[in-house]
């Protein structure tokens, strides 16, 4: 099972975002998560997984051969 996470591509509404804090509470949980959105988020320019990855200093933007290779690595989560 992997449990797919989406972020709005059409504009954000004005709540918070938690869908990175929800995919690794997954992840702890045993179940795997992934999340994908955009960079940038018009009109309303609210925060992206990607702007809060980058403000972490964590890349957002991995290939598909490293996201499989991390989501099959049971030390992530």
């Amino acid at each position: 099972v992997l449990i797919d996470i989406c972020d709005n591509y059409d504009g954000s509404n004005r709540t918070r975002n938690f869908s990175l804090f929800t995919a690794a509470v997954l992840g702890a949980a045993g179940f795997p998560a992934i999340v994908h959105g955009i960079d940038v988020v018009a009109p309303k320019m609210g925060y992206t997984p990607h702007m809060i990855l980058k403000a972490a200093h964590k890349n957002p933007l991995i290939s598909l051969n490293k996201a499989k290779e991390q989501l099959l690595d049971k030390e992530i989560g």
